[in-house]
């Protein structure tokens, strides 16, 4: 029933199997000793094997008697009349040896004997070559060598021009990215109380961070706000910008224990690599611009008001600030997952070499440490510092 709704073809191996389930089969491959020695139809085996003069016993079944054939024993089976047709007779009367030669035997009696009816002469058991021989030497045989000898019919022959065997991804590009964006977005979707405890997170941090400037710019005359004003907003924007990035590097470690398993999808021919990277990466932009949304729309406006900016400034300049918090926990994401990608099993060691690239962009940056003061031969860091260009 299942083969039928499947519309397959099933191949099953038995050992010692019961008449009931033998004969659920249409056809057969009988081995011995891991040669075939019959492949065909169930129906047909009986005659294959009477040819070549083996005789199924009465009251035997026939999967069982398949089975003492190929033994040792076997050869009481084979019985002395045989209709053999002219294939497998051939065959048989090259590789059989007959007992029949003597020292005082003349040639004329060797011949008379050969001549006459050899089902008085006690027949030998065939062996696995005999048998694999007679089988070839058949008709049945014939037609399955010549089957394998010529494989490429027209239908074998326009395989290769199928889109399935042609095309090594059966996905288009844009639907294999489909389905990665849509696979990370319904894993950061489960994730609901890790996504939970990253917004108090970034509220928390965020009045703390304000609080302080605020307070701290409060402390000040008017004079020394204008004076001050913007190295102290410069100065939130870095601490904002390093707060955001080190938010944004603990994401890359989750996806060091995955990336063995996508490279596996990728060699069994899954989904493009670039895909992966690509749909992982615009997935990830709404989680990061959350995190510099919820952030500066709470730590702004009070350094601002701490810094004495006007209203003006606060609203036009909000969205520049968000904007930069984004593209600085977007980059520091990207540029750590490229430094790690080839770290899978050591996460001690991921974690290691993010560190030591994270310092050397904020010592670099600008801020901690004066372009002026950077020595001569290490400002191309500078240069390519994303916390510089921000």
């Amino acid at each position: 029933e299942t083969v039928g709704d499947n519309n397959a073809i099933y191949i099953v191996s038995l050992l010692q199997p019961p008449p009931e389930t033998f004969a659920l089969f249409d056809e057969c491959i009988v081995l011995d000793r891991g040669s075939v020695i019959y492949a065909g139809i169930v129906r047909d085996v009986l005659h294959h094997f009477h040819e070549i003069g083996y005789q199924l016993p009465p009251r035997m079944d026939l999967a069982e008697w398949l089975q003492c054939i190929c033994q040792q024993d076997g050869g009481k089976y084979r019985t002395r009349k045989r209709t053999l047709n002219a294939h497998i007779s051939d065959v048989l009367d090259k590789i059989e040896e007959w007992d029949i030669s003597s020292d005082e035997e003349d040639i004329t009696t060797r011949t008379s004997v050969t001549s006459t009816n050899r089902a008085s002469i006690p027949l030998q058991h065939l062996s696995n070559d005999e048998f694999v021989d007679a089988f070839m030497y058949s008709k049945r045989g014939g037609k399955l060598m010549d089957s394998i000898l010529n494989p490429f019919t027209d239908e074998v022959a326009s395989i290769e021009q199928k889109p399935e065997f042609v095309n090594r991804y059966q996905n288009p590009h844009w639907k294999s990215l489909k389905f990665v964006i849509e696979r990370e977005w319904i894993q950061l979707w489960r994730g609901k109380r890790l996504l939970r405890a990253r917004i108090i997170q970034n509220l928390i941090m965020a009045f703390v961070v304000g609080i302080f400037f605020y307070d701290a710019g409060n402390k000040q005359d008017d004079s020394e706000k204008e004076q001050d004003g913007e190295q102290m907003m410069v100065a939130v924007f870095f601490h904002s910008a390093r707060y955001i990035a080190l938010n944004a590097a603990r994401d890359v470690i989750p996806q060091l224990g995955i990336s063995a398993v996508i490279q596996k999808q990728h060699n069994c021919n899954f989904l493009p690599m670039f895909t992966y990277v690509l749909g992982r990466s615009i997935a990830l932009v709404p989680l990061f611009f959350a995190d510099a949304f919820l952030y500066g729309i709470v730590t702004y406006p009070l350094c601002a008001m701490g810094a004495g900016l006007s209203m003006g400034a606060r609203i036009s300049n909000f969205w520049i600030y968000v904007f930069l918090l984004w593209q600085s926990g977007y980059t520091v994401h990207t540029l750590l997952g490229i430094f790690t990608s080839y770290i899978r099993s050591d996460t001690t060691v991921a974690i290691a070499i993010m560190a030591v690239v994270f310092f050397i962009h904020v010592l670099t940056s600008g801020y901690t440490v004066q372009y002026d003061s950077i020595n001569e031969n290490l400002k191309f860091l500078y240069w390519v510092n994303y916390m510089a260009r921000t």
